[in-house]
């Protein structure tokens, strides 16, 4: 487990418990003067925030909520439940005791605030030791080794893992040996500097969206106190930009695209891999060993837009001077022939040729011992590879060459197609013009920087053919003062001095006003500068990605805007083209059931009572086929019709959501594979496609709903026949009798005390009363049917318009619906980073702007 416990603090935690179970288990604390609640208050807050000191918690394990929170958590269960809450629960079955719900509020609040005060104190020490690791003072020859051993002791005031490195060997070192001071690994990766802080699950979140960031390299500070060291101001320049740079190189792959640049990729100055290279050779620019240091050297790229750019000719004029030796001209001016087959750069250095660097070019030129450092001068071809690229970037003066007649300035200012540091500080564009010198050229320069929108840019216009020519004319024959004057005259009025001044002004700015600095020192200063000035490229880079998601995260929400006006419009149009207008030409669906009516009731206006005594048996069939002709044929004539053309819709739509989820290319966040594989899954569904029978299945339904009416009208033909068939035999019956007991058939049985005449009467009274309460009931029967005939014609139309409603909903527009969700689901957490990465960006901006503090020593 990444748990270890302090040993010291654990003993301190049993005596604390002793001390507590005698209090609260005895009757020892009533003798003592101080009030119970307050006693309470006190030993649980000792308690706890003793307690809280027993964990010790590694550094790899702090990266994660749980363990870095372990020592809360644990201390929340054991001292607040169990010690707060249990163990008055446990004092309460005492006889002695008495359970006060005070107490455990006392128990509560003394261990919030030990666990509070414990908390903070624990996090003091840790960033204390932090700041300890990280900023050693840089001269310790004058310190002993006791000093430097209770120094190291004062920040170590918890127990904590990190030990000071001492040296291995136990014995004490020659005392008159040089010291050194070597900080290594200042980002180790078993602690994050910046986990120093509030401690949340905000600082995880981030991470866990865009996924694990490659490792940063890692950066190891080499101090020296040696003569070569750099002055305080330099040295805290470089700490603060290490920094920076390690929180830069830490964010930019959350920002920048992986992918490499291509012509269906991001462009190679937005690449995350071209980035990387550029900061990693920022990294080792920073971190020399002191070997590494000697040999450093302020590099000077120049490069040409074109072949006509005259980048050849302004390097030699630079370089070559006037009165050196013809081989020394010769070596210079066939450069190129020295390199090998296909090179596409040349490395010129002062000096001369040396075996262990073949590749480069050493001439004895004063120009590159003209500013104090030492200097390396590299020529690129135009169109060189990425490598070319990077190392103009990384260069600590880019100088870029364009000739306005071959490449016209618009196609480079303000962002080049190509990847040159021209938005880049302290980066020189040399403008080739015929006359540079002529007052005319300022307000050319002053176009560039507009065109450039970029105040700093160093323009510079010159003409290198005009000042080689100067060359060539005093080298040709012997110096005269005519040649010398016209040497003087070319030289001047190419203008190539003002490079010089340029590129010392750039160097000048780096070193100050230091003038104890090594040469080598001055270098690493130089490299400072440039860092910084690579580091605010890199994070303008990434605000002009984080600008460029902004704005794809807008066009996006305009194409699902689009789409969902189309949605919109062809629900609301969807109705009035199916149904009708019922202001013009009348509901659809009320003429279609109204019609059907007229031709049902023409049958139902034949089944009258006299002939239900041979149609009785054929009411149903004939009610129900009288139905089945007449109901909505019509309409569903229509409804088929529509929905042919709602399925032309449906494939319409299905065809723009496809155009606009592959509109983006595989490498844009809205390229969503589980968004694809959903809407695939939905069209081939089974049910995903809109036929005819899911418009016209209301019809079916409701049709059917009319069987139990027609079978109720069938039961009351039948009770009706039966009803008037007995009111006329009972009423042959009842005259049959008066007959038979006037004529006093069957021996006077048959005595109903009424003559023929009244039985008669009588009789044919109850068959004239029964078929006509027969007849009524036998109206109501056809009335109810008619009432659940226009009850499910409501019905019919409630039922046909939410069918509608819902065919466009689970059918026609369910894949751009769905599609829209997805693509604005993504919008919103693509803002919400793209807004958490912009702030990120802004405070390295801030920090990397802001001047370096210099520490004073004490």
């Amino acid at each position: 487990m990444p748990i270890r416990f302090r040993p010291w603090f654990l003993i301190f935690t049993c005596l604390i418990l002793v001390v507590l179970a005698l209090l609260g288990f005895t009757n020892f604390s009533h003798a003592l003067p101080l009030n119970d609640k307050v006693m309470h208050f006190l030993c649980m807050g000792t308690a706890t925030g003793v307690f809280y000191f027993i964990f010790d918690v590694e550094e790899d394990a702090r990266r994660i909520w749980f363990w870095r929170s372990a020592p809360l958590i644990f201390s929340g269960i054991v001292c607040f439940f169990f010690g707060g809450i249990v163990s008055e629960i446990v004092q309460s079955m005492l006889p002695y005791k008495e359970f006060q719900v005070g107490d455990i509020a006392a128990n509560l609040l003394g261990s919030a605030v030990g666990l509070y005060i414990a908390y903070h104190l624990e996090r003091y020490y840790r960033h204390r030791r932090e700041i300890s690791r990280l900023y050693q003072p840089l001269d310790t020859d004058g310190m002993s080794e006791d000093e430097q051993d209770s120094d190291a002791d004062a920040t170590q005031l918890l127990p904590l893992h990190y030990e000071p490195r001492h040296q291995q060997n136990p014995t004490k070192p020659n005392r008159g040996a040089p010291k050194s001071v070597r900080i290594a690994d200042v980002w180790d990766e078993r602690e994050d500097l910046f986990d120093i802080g509030d401690e949340s699950d905000e600082e995880d979140e981030p991470r866990s969206r865009a996924g694990p960031p490659p490792p940063p390299p890692k950066i190891v500070a080499a101090l020296s106190t040696s003569t070569g060291a750099l002055s305080a101001k330099h040295e805290e320049q470089r700490t603060h930009t290490l920094t920076v740079l390690h929180k830069t190189t830490a964010l930019i792959p959350r920002v920048l695209p992986s992918s490499k640049g291509s012509s269906d990729g991001p462009s190679l100055h937005e690449s995350l891999q071209f980035w990387e290279d550029v900061l990693s050779q920022v990294h080792q620019d920073l971190s020399l060993s002191p070997e590494q240091k000697d040999k450093a050297r302020v590099r000077v790229a120049v490069y040409g837009v074109d072949e006509h750019s005259g980048v050849s000719d302004l390097v030699t004029a630079l370089l070559e001077d006037p009165f050196v030796s013809e081989d020394q001209k010769r070596t210079l001016r066939s450069r190129w022939d020295s390199q090998p087959e296909g090179s596409r750069s040349v490395k010129i250095q002062y000096g001369t040729s040396s075996v262990d660097e073949s590749d480069v070019v050493h001439i004895q030129s004063s120009w590159l011992q003209h500013f104090g450092v030492p200097l390396e001068v590299s020529e690129y071809k135009p169109s060189f590879a990425p490598e070319g690229a990077k190392a103009l970037y990384t260069a600590d003066v880019p100088i870029i060459v364009c000739n306005p007649t071959s490449t016209p300035l618009p196609s480079i200012l303000p962002v080049s197609p190509e990847p040159l540091p021209v938005t880049r500080k302290h980066t020189i564009l040399a403008v080739s013009v015929p006359s540079p010198t002529h007052p005319s050229a300022s307000a050319q320069v002053s176009q560039v920087k507009a065109l450039a929108a970029q105040e700093d840019l160093r323009v510079v216009p010159v003409d290198p053919a005009r000042a080689l020519h100067g060359l060539e004319q005093l080298g040709h024959g012997p110096a005269t003062p005519i040649s010398v004057q016209r040497y003087q005259d070319d030289v001047t009025g190419s203008n190539v001095a003002a490079v010089t001044h340029a590129v010392k002004a750039v160097i000048s700015g780096a070193i100050g006003n230091d003038t104890t600095l090594s040469e080598s020192s001055r270098a690493v200063a130089v490299h400072i500068q440039t860092g910084r000035a690579l580091i605010q490229d890199a994070l303008t880079t990434c605000r002009a990605v984080l600008r460029h998601a902004e704005l794809e995260a807008d066009t996006v929400l305009t194409g699902t805007s689009s789409l969902r006006g189309q949605m919109e419009e062809a629900k609301a149009k969807v109705h009035l083209e199916v149904f009708g207008s019922p202001e013009k030409n009348g509901d659809e669906i009320a003429k279609a059931v109204g019609e059907a009516r007229k031709h049902v009731k023409v049958t139902m206006d034949t089944l009258q009572w006299y002939k239900l005594f041979w149609r009785v048996d054929d009411i149903r069939e004939v009610v129900t086929a009288a139905v089945d002709r007449a109901w909505c044929r019509d309409l569903e004539r229509k409804l088929v019709f529509h929905a042919g053309r709602l399925a032309a819709l449906q494939s319409s739509f299905k065809d723009s959501t496809a155009a606009l989820c592959h509109s983006f290319p595989p490498s844009s966040p809205y390229h969503s594979p589980v968004l694809h594989n959903t809407l695939e899954r939905i069209i081939s569904s089974p049910s995903y496609p809109l036929t005819a029978g899911v418009l016209t299945a209301p019809l079916r339904s409701r049709q059917s709903q009319l069987g139990f009416p027609t079978e109720r009208l069938h039961a009351s033909a039948q009770r009706a026949v039966i009803t008037m068939s007995g009111s006329v035999l009972g009423g042959f019956g009842v005259a049959w009798a008066g007959w038979a007991s006037d004529l006093g058939l069957m021996g006077g049985l048959i005595n109903v005390g009424m003559g023929v005449e009244t039985a008669l009467d009588v009789g044919m009274l109850g068959a004239a009363l029964g078929v006509r309460w027969a007849v009524g009931r036998w109206d109501k029967a056809r009335k109810r049917w008619w009432k659940d005939w226009d009850r499910v014609g409501e019905g019919l139309e409630r039922d046909l318009k939410a069918t509608l409603t819902r065919a466009m909903e689970q059918h026609v527009t369910l894949v751009p619906e769905t599609a829209c969700s997805g693509l604005e689901k993504i919008v919103t957490k693509r803002m919400a980073e793209v807004q958490e990465l912009r702030s990120e960006v802004r405070a390295l901006e801030t920090e990397i702007n802001v001047p370096t503090p210099i520490s004073t020593p004490q």
